[in-house]
């Protein structure tokens, strides 16, 4: 929001669902009368999550010629909630066969914008996807007005029981226009399962040809010797992984994908969106070959290297667009319009 007060609203939608099945005796914390112990308990509504207690502190005291003091502090347990929430309308969620529906959380290495899909996902209105406050905000068109130039900031923590790995702060630019229309939400869910198969395909993706590229560095055939390697698996994983390709990938992927979502925003019609897809085929494959080249340059230009270099690089050809595929001299391309900046989401300014 453009304010606390907008903040507050837009984050407390009036309608039912998003209440949490408050009922009467929903209350913040301040006007509960606070238990002496730890407990589990359901909550009774929004106000009473949004107030959790799940920690307190414990005075200890001791009396003197001035009364009680305080001389000490201990942080304890607080409440637990039991069973945990599943319908908080702060929250996107992911439907799986295994774990069936569970809430949307960080992950380490992974940024928010790789769930597009399941935060702009408004199709079943009782299912996963959005979070209801964004469900909300498709229906009303005034709000949708408001947050146009706006986004959504996501707090999050990953913890190891009582460990905290890691706690985060991302905003995206939240575009009304795909929450509202599911053709343009399949053009963002298939975007990134493009990104995702350049990456790991199981033949061509940018994961396959950086272990073929170690297979060959680590144990090549001898030269005019068409043999496959026979490189130890484990040292193979560890070169691999220790060039840091994939996190340049994706990295290098974010600002392009966020040109995309407020391009496929703005697309007037089907057609548009198909070009659109197009140009984000190119982008993956252009982004990959670049995150291969920057993470294998420090291999030395000895034959050996050449070698296991070329071989991984082929394959990432199976998996280019077909707009290279169909120009046999190999010329360059026309360069596309290049991607907007996005205007700056500044926070409560």
């Amino acid at each position: 929001g453009r304010s606390l007060f907008e903040a507050l609203m837009l984050n407390g939608p009036p309608t039912p669902e998003a209440r949490m099945g408050a009922i009467t005796e929903d209350k913040p914390v301040w006007k509960r009368n606070a238990p002496k112990t730890y407990r589990k308990r359901i909550h009774t509504g929004l106000l009473d999550v949004l107030t959790w207690p799940s920690r307190r502190l414990t005075l200890v005291t001791e009396e003197n010629n001035d009364g009680v003091v305080a001389t000490g502090v201990y942080l304890t347990q607080g409440d637990k909630l039991d069973p945990d929430p599943a319908d908080d309308p702060l929250t996107a969620y992911i439907e799986s066969d295994k774990k069936g529906r569970f809430p949307l959380g960080f992950r380490a290495g992974r940024a928010v914008w790789r769930d597009s899909a399941a935060l702009f996902d408004t199709r079943d209105p009782s299912g996963a996807g959005a979070p209801k406050t964004f469900r909300w905000v498709a229906k009303n068109t005034a709000l949708g007005e408001i947050l146009r130039t706006h986004g959504f900031d996501a707090f999050g923590l990953v913890n190891d029981q009582a460990k905290a790995e890691l706690w985060r702060h991302e905003r995206l630019p939240l575009h009304v226009e795909i929450l509202r229309d599911e053709g343009r939400w399949q053009y963002v869910n298939g975007a990134l399962e493009r990104a995702r198969d350049v990456l790991l395909h199981k033949k061509h993706g940018l994961r396959r040809a950086l272990r073929v590229t170690a297979e060959f560095a680590l144990a090549p055939p001898a030269p005019g010797d068409d043999a496959y390697p026979s490189a130890d698996t484990k040292a193979v994983t560890a070169l691999a992984a220790s060039l840091g390709a994939e996190s340049r990938y994706w990295a290098a992927l974010e600002p392009a994908f966020l040109a995309y979502l407020a391009r496929v925003a703005q697309a007037e019609n089907q057609a548009a969106r198909v070009l659109l897809l197009d140009d984000w085929n190119q982008i993956t494959y252009d982004t990959a070959l670049q995150a291969f080249d920057a993470a294998t340059s420090s291999f030395d230009g000895g034959a050996r290297h050449l070698r296991a270099l070329a071989k991984g690089r082929a394959r990432l050809h199976g998996l280019k667009p077909a707009a290279l595929e169909t120009n046999p001299d190999d010329t360059p391309l026309e360069p596309t319009e290049p991607m907007p900046a996005l205007p700056p989401l500044p926070l409560f300014s």
